[in-house]
């Protein structure tokens, strides 16, 4: 581009005289900064329209990303807010199932014996600053699940926090319990397939705004009971789980997270 300042009306002359010109260039200039196209336009480069990332937590060993779980000291046998609210006791990020739960104990009513929450992370940091996010999903494909309480039992996504992007720590479980993302609806564990069929999430617009367009995003599953912190009527060696298959299980089968997106584009005026 040029600049080119001077005392007087040189250049509106020449603009008058060969206005037909310089429209048909605004006109150019104008289609490149506003259509989104994945091509060259008229042997210009153009913002792009549309696209999508997919992303997926890395396999053992994890370089960027991980998928785990963390759960409370196996079999507390205690009151649902204190396995809940538990420090953490154990904790998995190499394991090709991650088991998501609140359980009952065998005996003793009103008393919990586990729960667990299972982390998913993605590397979104290829949106960069400028994605204009307008779609996201997160689907996951399970293998056995357990509706067994009176009250009926669904998934949530939430917004974790981990110490590591790359390991698991049994305080990871502390961290918790973790707010919603933000999505469409929970999944209802009655509708789950467990034979490799995905169930989906659908972001709303505070999920979108939660994925980072510059670094990890960082996604958790809990049962709604244990996120709402909504306790279901005891019942003895019953629970709310599902198991979900991990990258260390297979990449037709790991978790995924697509992003649809635009770039955002800034526009430049031209003054004479």
């Amino acid at each position: 581009l040029m600049a080119e300042f001077r005392v007087g009306a040189s250049w509106g002359n020449l603009v008058r005289s060969r206005w037909q010109e310089v429209r048909s260039a605004l006109e150019q200039i104008n289609e490149l900064q506003t259509l989104g196209r994945s091509q060259l336009y008229r042997g210009y480069p153009v913002p792009a329209g549309a696209a999508s990332l997919t992303v997926a937590p890395d396999a053992h060993p994890e370089s960027t990303t991980m998928d785990a779980y963390a759960g409370a000291t196996y079999n507390l046998n205690t009151a649902w807010n204190t396995v809940r609210t538990e420090g953490g006791g154990n904790s998995d990020d190499s394991a090709v199932e991650i088991a998501v739960y609140t359980a009952c104990n065998s005996s003793g009513s009103g008393q919990w014996a586990n729960m667990s929450i299972g982390f998913f992370l993605f590397d979104t940091s290829p949106l960069t600053a400028s994605a204009v996010i307008s779609a996201a999903t997160v689907s996951f494909a399970f293998r056995l699940k357990s509706d067994e309480f009176a009250q009926a039992g669904a998934i949530a996504l939430g917004q974790t926090t981990t110490a590591s992007n790359t390991s698991i720590a049994n305080s990871d479980y502390g961290s918790g319990p973790f707010s919603r993302v933000g999505t469409a609806s929970d999944i209802t564990i009655a509708s789950i397939a467990t034979n490799g069929t995905r169930s989906t999430f659908t972001m709303n617009s505070t999920g979108e705004g939660n994925i980072s367009k510059t670094g990890i995003t960082k996604l958790g599953v809990q049962t709604s009971h244990f996120t709402d912190n909504s306790e279901p009527t005891w019942l003895a060696s019953k629970r709310h789980s599902v198991t979900i298959r991990t990258a260390e299980y297979g990449s037709s089968l790991e978790s995924t997270l697509i992003v649809t997106y635009t770039m955002a584009v800034t526009p430049k005026v031209i003054m004479f």
